[in-house]
């Protein structure tokens, strides 16, 4: 189990990036989505992935910066 690892995933709302979501859960890790939704699900998130989503966009500096100053991100993987 990964359970203490947290992985921060963009565009995981989209279709690679939710399957690449669900792998990493059953893997123990703890997912947060970010995602600007526009090719994203929102309701696949809430209702199947049931984890953290922060909408934004990976090109907003100040967001990023909320982003990574506010919680404890070891690892991105990137599909935005």
């Amino acid at each position: 189990m990964h359970s203490s690892k947290t992985i921060l995933v963009t565009g995981g709302a989209g279709y690679i990036g939710t399957h690449t979501v669900v792998a990493l859960q059953k893997a123990g890790y703890t997912v947060i989505i970010l995602d600007n939704l526009v090719y994203g699900h929102r309701d696949l998130v809430e209702g199947v992935l049931k984890t953290e989503l922060l909408v934004g966009d990976i090109g907003d500096r100040p967001f990023l910066d909320q982003v990574f100053t506010s919680r404890k991100i070891d690892a991105v993987m990137h599909f935005a």
